[in-house]
């Protein structure tokens, strides 16, 4: 049996190790505020499955919310815009205070509600290592969330959350 091509992978948690990595996020509407941390955030780009996968979230307690988001898009990821209504994707947006939840999703065999953008705005690959590829991106996950039934919210929340993961000359301090 042939063996699948590596899985092309890159994890980068908040800080640690020579890379860098910054988040930044707003929230506005039924929730207000700010983060300017993603306790997790990973990307990997499975060569065999030919996705590019982007999850992250803001769990830090104690919080007024908590924020997560979960992406796949077909092929590798490049500099380009992706939305709800880009074909062969999946995306998730979710904020939380307590039971209350808002949701922007799309794909993945859920009912579409809100919306949901990633504008990715640079991305380098890192020299390959074996059959191993990873990258460096830089950009923005944009939702607008609808309540979530049965949770007992109401209205919408707008998040942006900016996010680079990379080296430090790729990855300069956010600015707010």
């Amino acid at each position: 049996m042939r063996a699948l091509p590596a899985v092309v992978v890159l994890l980068c948690a908040c800080g640690g190790g020579s890379s860098t990595f910054t988040c930044d996020g707003m929230v506005q509407g039924e929730l207000m505020g700010s983060f300017s941390v993603c306790n997790t955030f990973d990307q990997l780009y499975r060569q065999n499955l030919d996705t590019w996968s982007v999850t992250g979230d803001y769990t830090e307690l104690p919080s007024a919310f908590t924020w997560s988001t979960d992406w796949e898009v077909k092929g590798e990821p490049k500099v380009t815009g992706y939305n709800q209504a880009t074909r062969d994707i999946k995306c998730n947006i979710t904020m939380k205070k307590g039971k209350l939840t808002w949701v922007a999703a799309v794909g993945g065999g859920v009912p579409a509600s809100g919306t949901c953008q990633l504008d990715v705005v640079d991305v380098t690959p890192n020299p390959q290592e074996g059959n191993v590829i990873t990258y460096q991106a830089r950009g923005t996950v944009l939702g607008h969330l609808e309540a979530a039934p049965n949770t007992g919210s109401t209205g919408t929340v707008d998040v942006t959350m900016t996010f680079c993961n990379g080296d430090s000359k790729m990855c300069p301090p956010l600015m707010r």
